[in-house]
């Protein structure tokens, strides 16, 4: 992956020393508080919401501690740095592995070592029944990156793909990775849940319930087509092969759409990329849009049909 010659919003490369030196300077502010305090304003959303994310750092909060961090990765290579001002104390990993989870193992050294962390008391959790957990389990698209998250009700339990099992703390409201996820479901007037938030730190998500997709052969042949990204400088073909619709980049490359939800696909089982089509007001169809977990919404205009 040769993209070492873009920098400024990634693509970073530095040095132990170069590190600590940095780090230094926002610690002792040898470059003026100014420019310290500016780096650590958390940044506010047109709604006046305020997220964690500041000036290129992430201003939190760890267990009660102000935690000043940023990580990174690349192909093979995963990193992170924390500043925790209230300890004088600053913790950097550097995994040479892309499996690892840095951000995680600096927050296991801060317990090991400061006697100031206290774990907060658990949230207080109930119990509700088979069925009851039932009325929350579906299909749930995600408002702004249109990705899918599947509810299930497994050996009684409420089971969130990608986030585990979900604990309820009330009769619509549900906790999961030791309560640092909060989902909080929304009915409708029918009394059925239509939406739910996910809040995850300073990260506020909304899902919209959806209906599962199992679409024709006729309703698949809107999509068949030459598609090309101007952005990306990408062309994809797609085209119907049975009662499957597939995507083919090379002559050996053939991907599955699998449909999820009216006009979204996954490929394969997985839950991205993902894929959806838009329509004019006559209800033709007209772009390709494509998202994952760094990109989204990256159109495709079709060329050939």
């Amino acid at each position: 992956m040769p993209f070492m010659n873009v920098y400024g919003n990634g693509g970073m490369l530095t040095t132990v020393g170069d590190w600590l030196k940095w780090n230094e300077m926002l610690e002792i502010r040898s470059m003026g508080a100014p420019l310290v305090e500016t780096l650590e304003t958390n940044g506010v959303l047109n709604d006046g919401r305020k997220i964690a994310y500041a000036l290129g750092i992430v201003a939190s909060e760890y267990k009660g501690l102000r935690e000043i961090s940023h990580g990174g990765s690349t192909a093979g290579y995963r990193t992170y740095l924390g500043r925790f001002p209230d300890l004088k104390m600053s913790v950097a990993v550097l995994c040479n592995g892309s499996s690892m989870n840095p951000g995680g193992l600096a927050h296991r050294i801060v317990d090991g070592v400061s006697p100031k962390v206290e774990t907060p008391p658990p949230a207080k959790t109930i119990e509700l029944s088979e069925s009851e957990l039932a009325k929350f389990a579906g299909l749930w698209r995600n408002e702004k990156t249109h990705m899918p998250i599947q509810t299930i009700v497994k050996d009684g339990k409420l089971e969130a793909f990608g986030a585990g099992f979900l604990q309820p703390i009330d009769s619509n409201k549900f906790i999961a990775g030791g309560g640092r996820i909060v989902l909080t479901f929304e009915k409708g007037e029918n009394g059925k849940p239509n939406s739910a938030v996910l809040e995850q730190g300073d990260n506020v998500f909304r899902y919209i319930a959806e209906k599962e997709w199992k679409p024709t052969e006729k309703e698949l042949s809107e999509f068949v087509g030459e598609w090309y990204s101007e952005e990306s400088e990408a062309k994809v073909e797609i085209l119907v092969k049975g009662p499957n619709l597939i995507a083919a980049q090379r002559p050996d490359t053939k991907l599955p759409f699998v449909p999820k939800y009216k006009d979204h696909f996954t490929l394969g089982g997985g839950r991205e990329p993902v894929m959806w089509f838009s329509r004019d007001t006559n209800g033709k169809v007209t772009t390709l849009h494509v998202g994952a977990s760094r990109m989204r919404n990256m159109p495709f205009v079709r060329i050939k049909k």
